[in-house]
């Protein structure tokens, strides 16, 4: 299987796609705890996970045309909100992930 295609979407978020053995495979961004000012907030997950939902949001509107309420809801269902890092202080990151079987 080929690694992740990673691209960076903003200054606090990055998003990836990635094929898991000839699967559809999964959709996924991260996000980092910096707020929209770009300062650090030290290890808090929950802007962490609100960044990386947010970049979820942006991705599926971008790549299938969804409007933000609809990915929200798509999100909320199919979405898996992972905290990835929380030990390398002063950031935390979190990742969601989706799965690509859905626009199967």
């Amino acid at each position: 299987a080929k690694g992740p295609e990673v691209r960076q979407v903003g200054p606090r978020c990055f998003r990836a796609v990635a094929e898991q053995n000839g699967a559809a495979g999964y959709f996924a961004t991260t996000g980092y705890s910096v707020d929209a000012q770009d300062v650090v907030r030290e290890a808090d997950a929950t802007l962490a996970a609100r960044n990386a939902a947010l970049a979820m949001i942006d991705l599926l509107g971008v790549d299938y045309g969804l409007s933000p309420e609809q990915a929200y809801c798509l999100m909320s269902v199919a979405g898996d909100l992972r905290i990835s890092s929380i030990v390398n202080t002063p950031h935390a990151m979190v990742s969601v992930t989706m799965p690509r079987s859905i626009f199967a």
